[in-house]
């Protein structure tokens, strides 16, 4: 398609490379996690997760792992977020379009997310979408360079999504 909608379709494993670049951009290694071919294909094998692969006008730019689909409390963690293009609105978009299918698609009432207390780009296109603080894990995530960072915990509830 080529309307310039931002488009969500379940990832397959020939599309483990691309989320394997996407999340090695310049930086990411401290904003966000990195994980193996093999890995990668576990989570699009996990049936409690799903991966989706956001694309606009046929251009794959990002990727979203969500996991706890069917937890008996009703609760999905937005577990990893990237833009392949950290610029120009495409995060935003594709964040909203992830909130908006897991609300159509799966049973959640909640959907959660942490971000790096560093990270606050990431913090305030969340809060902009509605998300809500929840609390902070302290020095929870150790960064390449073997330091740690706090994690922010944030939520949105089906009833305040807009």
């Amino acid at each position: 398609m080529t309307d310039g909608t931002l488009h969500l379709r379940r990832a397959e494993s020939a599309d483990i490379a691309f989320m394997m670049q996407a999340e090695r951009g310049p930086g990411f290694d401290r904003l966000v996690g990195q994980s193996s071919a093999d890995t990668h294909a576990g989570f699009l094998a996990a049936p409690d997760t799903a991966v989706l692969i956001a694309a606009r006008d046929g251009t794959d730019g990002g990727f979203m792992i969500l996991s706890g689909i069917g937890d008996p409390h009703n609760g999905v963690c937005m577990k990893r977020i990237v833009s392949a293009t950290p610029d120009g609105g495409f995060g935003t978009a594709m964040v909203r379009a992830g909130i908006a299918w897991i609300f159509a698609n799966t049973n959640a009432h909640r959907i959660w997310l942490d971000t790096l207390r560093h990270n606050a780009r990431a913090a305030h296109v969340y809060r902009k979408l509605g998300f809500i603080d929840e609390g902070i894990f302290r020095d929870a995530y150790r960064l390449p360079d073997g330091t740690y960072a706090d994690r922010i915990v944030m939520s949105i509830l089906k009833r305040e999504w807009r």
